[in-house]
């Protein structure tokens, strides 16, 4: 018998299903993955979404440090 049934193991659910399990309640966490693998909510931006970001950025400067260099 389970206290307390989490459903994904990010880091979340870890850190919690960790901390409550250290106050003695019993702690089951269900994560649909068998193998461990990089999780985007642990550095918040998805490895696409990092490229993307990134390409965003350097566009940016491209465009707009000339104008912002102008005018210093």
């Amino acid at each position: 018998m389970w206290d307390i049934i989490l459903i994904g193991a990010g880091p979340a659910s870890a850190s919690f299903g960790s901390s409550i399990a250290s106050s003695g309640l019993k702690v089951m966490i269900i994560d649909g993955q068998t193998e461990d693998r990089p999780k985007p909510c642990g550095g918040l931006l998805a490895p696409d979404a990092q490229k993307i970001l990134a390409d965003l950025i350097s566009l940016f400067q491209k465009v707009f440090w000339p104008i912002r260099r102008y005018f210093l």
